[in-house]
């Protein structure tokens, strides 16, 4: 049976390459976007980021439960790490056009607890109005 792939087969210098080390020109990337007063961190995966962000939310504030938003078209394997905490997960839902709806958030508002983290995606480069939480929330 012939194999029909959709993406294009690599070349050998792009095989050969995985055995070279990888040099950027730019050292240090964090340089580009901080300077030398701010802590910056680079996380190898999103699943590590989160778990960051939530560690240090529980540490500020001494929560033992979080209550975390997220859209509902997410990677599971993002959340990996969290699942192991004590986090109240709610999953807004998304458009069609994958903007959030703007109205269910309000109803999801009302039954459940206010968002301790609150994570917005601009999917595929589309933005989205941040200032719409501000709005919804702030109430």
């Amino acid at each position: 049976m012939k194999q029909i792939l959709d993406a294009p087969n690599p070349s050998w210098k792009n095989i050969l390459s995985i055995f070279y080390k990888f040099s950027p020109k730019d050292k240090n990337i964090i340089d580009r976007w901080f300077d030398k007063s701010i802590q910056a961190f680079i996380f190898s995966r999103s699943a590590w980021s989160l778990f960051y962000i939530v560690t240090f939310r529980k540490k500020l504030f001494g929560n033992v439960t979080i209550n975390f938003w997220l859209p509902d078209y997410f990677c599971n394997s993002a959340l990996y790490f969290l699942k192991k905490e004590n986090i109240n997960f709610v999953f807004y839902p998304l458009e069609k056009n994958l903007t959030p709806d703007y109205e269910q958030i309000k109803i999801l508002l009302k039954e459940n607890e206010r968002p301790d983290i609150f994570l917005a995606i601009n999917y595929f480069g589309k933005k989205i109005e941040f200032l719409n939480f501000f709005e919804i929330f702030k109430k």
